[in-house]
């Protein structure tokens, strides 16, 4: 970028114009109210009008309570006068039906008498309740954990790593540090002069 007289090219290919802040194309938002008096007719009461009063019809019933008709009951409905019960003889069989016996003597003995013969089993073990004896021994209090595994005296375990101290290693140094690195030698520091800031035109 080219600067030129405290302008940059940028500020002289774009220079600012006052414009003015946009306008909302929406309308403002105001509350319909209708004047005068709410009308309580609805359409369906336009078309239809007032609901009609039905007449009321005249009960069946008497009203000097009931009253046992005259006669006696036929007992016979409309489905036992259409249909009446009729006699038919038995139907005989076309072909013959001859048996053919044996002639010796059934023995009612099945296969499952036979095959499944009752067995005796022996009566069934019960076993006698033993009341409780304890022991004569004196609890010695020693689980399996620590007769198997008595407890051994062993020094503690020292570190592998050398000791090191400050006086005998690392000694101080008398001469100046050297602080100039590697990047202060490849990027050294330049002065960059102010720029005057220009007014915009009008």
């Amino acid at each position: 970028m080219m600067v030129t007289k405290g302008r940059s090219e940028y500020r002289e290919a774009f220079r600012e114009h006052p414009l003015p802040a946009r306008v909302n194309c929406k309308p403002e938002y105001e509350v319909v109210r209708e004047e005068g008096v709410i009308e309580g007719v609805t359409t369906s009461r336009k078309a239809f009008g007032l609901p009609m009063k039905a007449k009321k019809t005249a009960p069946c019933k008497p009203a000097d309570g009931y009253w046992q008709p005259k006669g006696d009951h036929c007992m016979v409905t409309s489905y036992m006068a259409g249909y009446p019960g009729k006699t038919a003889e038995r139907v005989k069989p076309v072909q013959t039906i001859t048996k053919n016996g044996y002639k010796t003597k059934f023995v009612a003995e099945p296969v499952y008498k036979t095959d499944y013969v009752q067995l005796e089993l022996p009566e069934r073990f019960v076993r006698e309740k033993e009341t409780y004896t304890p022991s004569k021994h004196k609890f010695q209090g020693e689980s399996t954990v620590r007769s198997d595994f008595p407890p051994r005296s062993s020094r503690p375990r020292e570190s592998f790593k050398q000791t090191l101290s400050l006086t005998s290693v690392f000694m101080k140094s008398d001469g100046p540090f050297p602080n100039k690195t590697v990047y202060k030698d490849a990027f050294p520091f330049h002065e960059i002069p102010s720029i005057e800031k220009s007014t915009p035109h009008a």
